[in-house]
Order: structure tokens, then C-alpha cells, then sequence
């Protein structure tokens, strides 16, 4: 039964509040909080790895979702207050989403970050972005 709850918890968690947010000034860090406790609670529970694995499948989708996203949205942020007009900050975005969904995904966002670098786009909230995907794609466990 712990586990039957715990997939239900994970799904909706992991999908709600994607339209109009969860009021949570950090909605990522939210997810990885619910992830763990779920982790947590199945792990004291003595669920089997391949089953927590199972149950916590929805947040391996999301996650990296957001965290990608994170990197377009702090783009166009960065892009605006450089004066881009939208129709070069639509090409710009769709070519930047294009090497994020490059697998492996390390290369991806090399790649990414290389677009970035070409282009001179920075911020303190794109180095944020993209400090956070690297450091989820190298140390996180899913």
C-alpha cells in the first residue's frame, strides 16, 4: 500500500503546479525536497531499490525538464536586457533547446553553453541555471 501512495504522491507532485505554479519561490528545489522525502519514506519502509526506482520514475522526467527550462527562461531573460528583438530571440531559444536535448545529455549542455558563450549572453541567474543542471546531470541519483 506504502508504495501504490507513494507513486501517486510522486506523479501528481512531480506534474502539478506546472501552469500556475506552487506559491514556492524555488519550484525545482521543491521537487528534489518531495522526491527525498518520498525516497525516504519508501527506503524505511524496506521497499526494494527497483521498486523506489519505479515509484520515483516521474521525477526523472520532470526534473531535468525544469532544469532545462530554467536555462531558456534565464536566456530570454538575458536577452531581453541585451535589447534582442523577439523574432532573433525565438531562433536563438529553439537553437538553444536544440542542443540541450542532445544525449548525452553532458553534452548537451556543453554544447548549450557554448551557444551562450558565442552569442556573450550572461547572468547571475543563467550561471545559476546552468551551475545547477551541470551539478544535477554529475552528482544527482535518480
Amino acid at each position: 500500500m506504502t508504495e501504490s501512495v507513494a507513486g501517486l504522491i510522486a506523479e501528481s507532485v512531480a506534474t502539478s503546479n506546472r501552469y500556475g505554479g506552487s506559491g514556492d519561490p524555488d519550484p525545482i528545489a521543491q521537487e528534489f525536497r518531495y522526491r527525498e522525502k518520498l525516497r525516504q519514506t519508501l527506503t524505511a519502509s524496506k521497499t526494494s531499490k527497483e521498486k523506489i526506482d519505479e515509484i520515483l520514475a516521474p521525477f526523472a522526467q520532470w526534473i531535468p525538464f525544469d532544469l532545462r527550462s530554467s536555462i531558456l527562461q534565464a536566456t530570454l531573460n538575458a536577452e531581453l536586457k541585451k535589447g534582442v528583438v523577439p523574432k532573433e530571440t525565438n531562433a536563438f531559444q529553439s537553437r538553444l533547446q536544440t542542443a540541450l536535448e542532445i544525449s548525452p545529455p553532458l553534452e548537451g549542455l556543453d554544447r548549450a553553453t557554448q551557444i551562450l558563450h558565442e552569442a556573450g549572453l550572461s547572468s547571475p541567474e543563467l550561471t545559476k541555471s546552468l551551475d545547477r543542471y551541470k551539478r544535477f546531470l554529475t552528482e544527482d541519483r535518480l
